[in-house]
């Protein structure tokens, strides 16, 4: 955070410099300039530093004992209301790895002013420009909020109260972008999984934002498309729709649809919206078995005429290696189970490259390692 005022300060001690004139003044602006650069790289490295060290499990706890969560906060919004963005994308990724255990997400839910500041700041329009070879620096703030929502109070914090449907409507917007969409998705899942949640997600109307990736327009014949609400196939007309090739994206969609027919005020939303025809195109072209299963549960429950839940809904979902919050995080074997809320950990390595194979790494974060700062 100094590093970051420094640097800011820095800038503008050169620009004073430079609008001195003479040779002086042209002197006094280079070493001013040079010196907030040194100053900027600095924070940068330490920042990557931490970003490195915070995805190893025993680092990041003793981290989170330091209370770096809420330090790394509070100097992102301290740069924020200062109009300072140069190091967002560090903390946002600093802030990701520190979420991904327990103690993480309770620490970021017990504070009720840093949940909601982290929130406006990853809605928050027009974005932080790209930097360092990020196009959306505040992206990774979307793991924050999934794996925050694996917990109950989280998804009280975002979808609870007054506030629920407008705060979830404004993060179901967020879909419209690609880069966003797989963490936005699984937010929408582990709040469409909890009943408490549905008035919300109902509320925001979350669904209708759906089909554009998921509904295959140009595969589907007109008498099909006829049998969408008015208003959607206008809208799908007019901006095209397709199912997305992301795999991971169908199924936490999927899982989506099963939540919400969990309940009848779920049900009947999307009865209304169209749902039936949407998951019938989809089904028609979706490849993955898991998906599919999830598909099968959705649309045997539309598919009811005695206005309640079907009993047993989703419970031939089968999820491999997902979740289930309640004391600590558990992994649930491959097998048939219903769908569990469970948090959105960042990509880690593959566990040949951790036994020394020759495969990449895929974690998020593994480059930042090799990065060269020039001073």
């Amino acid at each position: 955070e100094r590093a970051d005022a420094d640097a800011a300060a820095g800038s503008v001690a050169a620009a004073a410099a430079a609008t001195g004139g003479g040779v002086a003044g042209e002197k006094a602006a280079r070493q001013a300039a040079t010196e907030a650069a040194q100053v900027s790289a600095a924070g940068a490295s330490a920042l990557q530093a931490l970003v490195n060290i915070s995805s190893v499990p025993s680092v990041r706890d003793e981290l989170i004992e330091l209370s770096a969560l809420r330090r790394a906060a509070d100097a992102m919004r301290s740069g924020w209301l200062e109009g300072r963005s140069g190091f967002a994308h560090w903390y946002s990724m600093l802030l990701a790895n520190l979420t991904t255990s327990r103690a993480g997400q309770e620490a970021v839910c017990a504070d009720e002013a840093m949940f909601r500041f982290l929130f406006a700041a990853f809605i928050a329009k027009p974005r932080p420009p790209p930097r360092d070879g990020y196009e959306d620096p505040l992206g990774f703030l979307g793991k924050v909020f999934c794996n925050a929502c694996a917990l109950e109070s989280g998804r009280r914090l975002l979808a609870g109260g007054e506030q629920g449907a407008s705060l979830v409507a404004a993060l179901s917007a967020e879909l419209a972008d690609r880069g966003r969409r797989a963490d936005v998705v699984a937010i929408l899942r582990n709040l469409c999984l909890d009943t408490e949640c549905h008035a919300a997600v109902i509320g925001a109307d979350a669904f209708s934002q759906m089909p554009r990736f998921l509904y295959p327009w140009d595969r589907v014949d007109a008498a099909h498309r006829a049998q969408l609400p008015e208003a959607l196939a206008v809208a799908l007309a007019r901006d095209g729709a397709a199912l997305t090739g992301d795999v991971a994206v169908r199924f936490a969609s999927a899982t989506c649809l099963v939540g919400l027919c969990r309940s009848s005020a779920g049900l009947e939303h999307l009865r209304a919206r169209g749902a039936a025809e949407v998951l019938r195109a989809w089904h028609a072209e979706e490849k993955d078995e898991d998906t599919r299963l999830g598909l099968d549960a959705a649309m045997q429950a539309l598919a009811s005429t005695d206005g309640e839940v079907p009993s047993g809904t989703g419970d031939s979902v089968r999820l491999a290696g997902d979740g289930d919050i309640s004391e600590q995080p558990v992994e649930v074997a491959v097998g048939d189970a219903p769908p569990r809320i469970g948090p959105g950990p960042l990509p880690s390595r593959d566990a040949s490259a951790a036994a020394g194979g020759d495969e990449e790494v895929t974690d998020l974060f593994a480059g930042i390692e090799d990065c060269d700062i020039k001073r």
